[in-house]
C-alpha cells in the first residue's frame, strides 16, 4: 500500500535518508546514478510525486557543487544539441507525472529502470559512436524521464559516451546537463505546485547532511576503489528493483 502524503513517518524519514546518503556515496565516485538508484527504492516507501521533487532539490545542490570543479572540461558544442530536444522532453515529462496514475508510472518505471540494468551487465567495452542527430530522440527521452521519474540521466550518459571518449570531458559534460536538467525540474515542478508541500522542505534538510556525507565518502572513495565493480553491483540492483515495482503494479 503506497503511503499518503500526510501519513508519511519518521521511519520512512530515516529509510529515506539512508537510501539517498548510498546513492549519493554512488554519486561521489561516478558524478551520476544517483537518481537511478535512489528513485525505485525510495517508491516502495513514499509516492512518486513526493520523491522526484525532493531529488531534484538535492540534486540542484550537489550537482552544481560537483560541476563548479568540472565545468571548464565540459563538451559545449555537443550539450548544445542535446539541450533543446531535452528540455522538450522535460515538459512532456511533467504533464505525465501531474496527469497519469501513480500505479501506471511506477509500471513503466520498473521496467525501464530493469531494462536499463539489463542493458548495463550486458554490455560491454566502449560505447559506440553515436551521430550528432541521435541527439535529438536522446534529449527528448532524457527530459522526459527526468521529469516523470528523475531517472533521465543514463540516457544523457549513453549519448554523451557515444561523442566523447575522453574521460574528463566526458564527466565534466554530463555533469553540465545534469544542472541544466534539475534547475529546469524545479523551475516546471515550481509552476505546477510541486513544490508547495511544506513536508516536502522538512525531509529535504533533514536529509542534507547525510547526502552531503555521502557525496564526500564517495570523493574519497573514487580513488580507493574498483569503479567497474560498484557500478556492476549497483546495475544489479536496478534489475532488482525495476523487478519490484513491476511484481507490486501489475
Amino acid at each position: 500500500m503506497w503511503i499518503a502524503l500526510h501519513d508519511l513517518s519518521i521511519v520512512s524519514l530515516v529509510v529515506a535518508g539512508l537510501i539517498l546518503t548510498c546513492a549519493y556515496v554512488i554519486f561521489g565516485m561516478t558524478g551520476f546514478g544517483q537518481n537511478a538508484l535512489a528513485i525505485p527504492l525510495l517508491v516502495l516507501f513514499v509516492p512518486l510525486k513526493f520523491c522526484v521533487p525532493l531529488i531534484a532539490l538535492l540534486d540542484m545542490v550537489f550537482v552544481t557543487w560537483t560541476a563548479t570543479k568540472f565545468r571548464k572540461h565540459a563538451n559545449y558544442p555537443e550539450l548544445i544539441a542535446l539541450l533543446p530536444t531535452l528540455f522538450i522532453g522535460l515538459i512532456a515529462g511533467t504533464m505525465f507525472l501531474s496527469y497519469l496514475p501513480e500505479r501506471i508510472l511506477l509500471l513503466a518505471l520498473g521496467l525501464l529502470i530493469g531494462s536499463y540494468g539489463i542493458y548495463s551487465l550486458l554490455k560491454s567495452g566502449q560505447a559506440d559512436r553515436l551521430s550528432r542527430l541521435a541527439a535529438l530522440p536522446f534529449g527528448f527521452l532524457s527530459g522526459l524521464l527526468s521529469a516523470a521519474f528523475g531517472t533521465g540521466g543514463p540516457v544523457s550518459v549513453i549519448y554523451l559516451a557515444g561523442r566523447i571518449r575522453e574521460k574528463a570531458t566526458l564527466r565534466a559534460s554530463i555533469l553540465i546537463v545534469l544542472i541544466f536538467t534539475t534547475a529546469t525540474r524545479i523551475v516546471i515542478f515550481g509552476v505546477n505546485d510541486f513544490l508547495e508541500n511544506r513536508k516536502l522542505w522538512i525531509w529535504w534538510a533533514c536529509v542534507l547532511p547525510g547526502c552531503f556525507a555521502g557525496v564526500r565518502l564517495g570523493h574519497y572513495l573514487h580513488d580507493l576503489v574498483d569503479n567497474e565493480t560498484i557500478l556492476r553491483a549497483v546495475r544489479i540492483l536496478l534489475v532488482l528493483s525495476g523487478l519490484i515495482l513491476v511484481w507490486k503494479n501489475i
